[in-house]
């Protein structure tokens, strides 16, 4: 049986009923729940297929700064795009991202301007696009 090792940004419900169509026909590893990076970096795994959920609300507190410069943004993603880059260093099996955001509560805030959050989605989106087409992987 194929093995699917899942990773995220921050938690994510391994008993939720969802899962049970995969574990059917996969083995799941949720041992890097919370610790995608380390998950990039392992090594390669015989028929394992790596998925890393990335969260873009876990790399920002909005509580501190609800707008960022396109140089603070880069700042907070650049690492995240280079350690996906050089995962495949490390690891021929197949990758898919998954990347979501929760949009701000409060509409007000972001009438004016893109919020941090939106800001951070959008740029790790163009990034990871870019990383993409070099090495092949999937974006979900």
């Amino acid at each position: 049986m194929q093995k699917i090792i899942i990773s995220s940004s921050s938690f994510i419900l391994s008993e939720h009923p969802l899962w049970e169509v995969l574990k059917s026909k996969f083995t799941l590893d949720f041992s890097f729940v919370g610790n995608f990076s380390k998950s990039l970096l392992k090594k390669n795994e015989k028929n394992a297929l790596n998925v890393c959920i990335l969260f873009a609300n876990d790399f920002l507190d909005e509580n501190l700064s609800i707008y960022l410069n396109d140089n603070e943004v880069k700042k907070i993603c650049n690492p995240i795009v280079e350690l996906i880059s050089v995962r495949n260093n490390f690891s021929q099996n197949p990758l898919i991202i998954g990347l979501a955001y929760d949009p701000i509560k409060n509409l007000l805030n972001s009438v004016y301007q893109i919020t941090a959050i939106q800001k951070i989605f959008n740029y790790l989106q163009r990034q990871i696009n870019k990383v993409q087409k070099k090495i092949g992987i999937s974006i979900l």
